[in-house]
């Protein structure tokens, strides 16, 4: 799945994810380029909204999300590696996560990815080439980890 950056300023957002206690202000300014092309490694729903984990503008070793508002989907094509499962957030708070089998079958595989955990790391770089391949983009950058 593919999708093309159509802005990259929180005010472009609707109204209901504004939350300035959350880092989402109006004035917020996400590290993407307008016009760009990014792959999708993961899905999920928060705030009543799908955000998709990509390495936007600030990657370095785990994908970032951002608001689908964001975005316009380029290729819908769905990953053949990805599973859909779901999270509780809080104490009564369901979100779903849609990508590869590590990630939806371990709630807390993304903090021991952002923590660096070395087999987090590397479960994700495995998928990230398989998912670049699949989408037809291979990052040059990642090809030399």
């Amino acid at each position: 799945m593919k999708i093309e950056c159509i802005s990259k300023s929180a005010i472009t957002l609707p109204v209901d994810l504004i939350r300035p206690e959350l880092g989402l202000g109006r004035d917020r300014i996400f590290s993407l380029i307008t016009g760009k092309q990014y792959v999708v490694y993961g899905i999920t729903c928060y705030l009543g909204h799908l955000w998709y984990y990509i390495c936007d503008e600030d990657y370095s070793y785990y994908p970032i999300w951002n608001p689908a508002p964001l975005f316009r989907i380029t290729d819908n094509r769905i990953s053949k590696y990805w599973e859909i499962g779901e999270y509780l957030i809080g104490s009564s708070e369901i979100i779903p996560i849609i990508s590869f089998s590590e990630w939806v079958q371990n709630p807390i595989f993304y903090d021991l990815l952002t923590d660096r955990e070395q087999s987090a790391v590397q479960t994700f770089i495995k998928y990230k080439k398989l998912i670049d391949e699949e989408s037809n983009i291979i990052d040059q950058d990642d090809a030399q980890l």
